[in-house]
């Protein structure tokens, strides 16, 4: 019996060296990824901003 869950807890340490460096890639490209999106917004927003017709001073 000591055997076997001897077994079972070297599977699960193996299972989790294999799935836990996964998991932090999955991470870190999901971090890149949401800090793109949100630069391509804040450009998307200045480009507006800059093409849309505004005036610095009144006219008479």
């Amino acid at each position: 019996m000591i055997g076997l869950l001897a077994l079972a807890a070297d599977e699960w340490m193996v299972l989790m060296t294999a799935i836990v460096p996964v998991i932090i890639c999955a991470i870190v490209v999901w971090v890149f990824v949401v800090a793109a999106r949100r630069n391509d917004r804040r450009e998307a927003a200045e480009a507006a901003a800059l093409a849309a017709p505004h005036d610095a001073t009144p006219r008479d």
